[in-house]
């Protein structure tokens, strides 16, 4: 039992090898091709691909024109969205927008018009996101304090979150949703106090 280890290891391999087999036997030979029945939907995430299998009717993997009209923002968009100008939104066209964005992603990190990004670059890029995210938060914060602190004291009780909620709404889950969520709300303008 001194030197098991090749063996365990001749054994893992043989099991591994058995385990590829047996499921390459089970799967399908060749799927029908895009645009064939019973093809799969284009292969994305989120909730553009979930729309778009909603609105591929004939399961083609490809938008219409005629498809498109059901969704007025889409419709109103179909001609700057077909990249390929082929009459049909696909996968392609999906592909050519994210390289056009990541073209000028780059053409803005690539401050010295080099070619190539830096770390400083690359850094000041993200300095200038963060700084942006940051400007967005606390827009999002002061907003919510003028709709939310009521007295004007320029902090939220458990009271003026209660009432942004409605009745019942008491306690550390005044915010709403699970621990952690934000809240949401009507970000509307506060109408000053009277």
């Amino acid at each position: 039992m001194k030197n098991s280890t090749p063996l365990v290891l001749a054994l893992a391999c043989a099991l591994g090898a058995a385990a590829v087999t047996a499921i390459a036997q089970q799967m399908p030979s060749d799927p029908p091709a895009p645009g064939e029945p019973g093809a799969p939907p284009p292969k994305g995430h989120g909730p553009m691909m979930g729309g778009f299998m909603r609105l591929d009717t004939n399961h083609d993997g490809k938008i219409s024109r005629e498809e498109a009209a059901k969704d007025p923002k889409l419709a109103a968009k179909f001609d700057q969205l077909d990249v390929n100008h082929d009459g049909f939104l696909d996968r392609s066209d999906f592909e050519a927008m994210r390289a056009q964005r990541e073209q000028k992603r780059f053409a803005e990190m690539d401050t010295n018009h080099d070619g190539k990004i830096s770390k400083e670059e690359m850094l000041a890029a993200m300095a200038k996101r963060d700084a942006e995210r940051a400007k967005k938060r606390s827009e999002f914060v002061d907003a919510m304090f003028k709709r939310l602190d009521s007295n004007g004291d320029g902090m939220l009780s458990q009271d003026e979150l209660a009432k942004a909620h409605g009745p019942g709404a008491r306690g550390p889950g005044a915010w709403g949703g699970r621990k952690g969520q934000r809240p949401q709300m009507d970000m509307k303008p506060a109408t000053p106090a009277q």
